[in-house]
């Protein structure tokens, strides 16, 4: 929410899409390459190999070390998050 409000992105529509309609996120998110999925390789990117986007999915990830116990920890989380968005929203 925080980079579609930075750079002014706005969702047309919606529409829900029931599980059994869209394995391929749950598997993806179980750890299965998009390779293994048969997904063409020019539609594949590695987010680990760049930097902006690894480090949104740290900031996304549940992890014990993002783990947010108090107002302090909450505003550490908040000013990197904040950060990331104003450098994504350089190239938007």
């Amino acid at each position: 929410m925080l980079l579609a409000t930075q750079c002014d992105l706005h969702a047309g529509e919606s529409e829900h899409c029931a599980g059994s309609s869209h394995t391929w996120c749950d598997d993806l998110s179980r750890g299965i390459t998009p390779r293994e999925l048969g997904i063409p390789e020019n539609l594949c990117f590695d987010f680990a190999a760049d930097p902006l986007s690894s480090e949104v999915l740290r900031l996304c990830n549940p992890h014990p070390d993002l783990e947010i116990v108090d107002g302090d920890t909450f505003w550490l989380f908040w000013g990197e998050a904040r950060s990331l968005a104003s450098l994504i929203k350089q190239g938007c």
